[in-house]
């Protein structure tokens, strides 16, 4: 892989433990949270994430896993789908996970989709943040923020147990 290591397999399990412990501190008195992984990245971060939390509940919430399937370069181009139906995720506290946070096009399209199942609480978790927003979205919980050009890109690689952010 070409580019900058930014962020490492071991700095990228810290960063999953304090987001964590974030959300469980945040929803400790919820019954129930929904986390949603976008694919492909953010659902295999949402996926540690939910090991992670399933060790800190001690039994006092269920946690439910899913996924979000998006076209993102088109995201109006097909239809926004979600692994779990309108009655797993309605009235329900939702976490939307993804790896990077670039532009926010994406993250809105599927938080106005999310509106619709009438959610107690969306908060929105990433792994890192690049702050070239297009659209007003933000990330409840961020693991890196970093400043980049436009020229810029992150991609998180993700090879069996090992995860890398790379700067190109």
């Amino acid at each position: 892989m070409e580019g900058k290591i930014i962020l490492n397999t071991k700095k990228i399990n810290q960063i999953i433990s304090r987001i964590t412990y974030q959300l469980y501190e945040n929803f400790l008195h919820e019954d129930e949270v929904v986390v949603l992984g976008i694919k492909e990245n953010g659902y295999k971060l949402a996926e540690k994430v939910v090991q992670e939390m399933n060790q800190l509940k001690k039994a006092s919430s269920k946690i439910t896993l899913g996924y979000v399937s998006i076209n993102k370069q088109k995201p109006l181009s097909t239809a926004i789908t979600f692994s779990l139906n309108s009655d797993d995720l309605a009235g329900r506290t939702i976490v939307l996970v993804d790896d990077v946070l670039n532009s926010g096009k994406t993250m809105m399209h599927i938080l106005a989709d999310l509106v619709k199942f009438d959610a107690k609480l969306i908060r929105t978790v990433v792994l890192a943040d690049r702050k070239h927003r297009n659209f007003p979205v933000r990330a409840d919980f961020v693991g890196l923020t970093l400043s980049t050009t436009v020229e810029e890109h992150i991609e998180v690689v993700f090879e069996n147990e090992d995860i890398t952010a790379y700067l190109k």
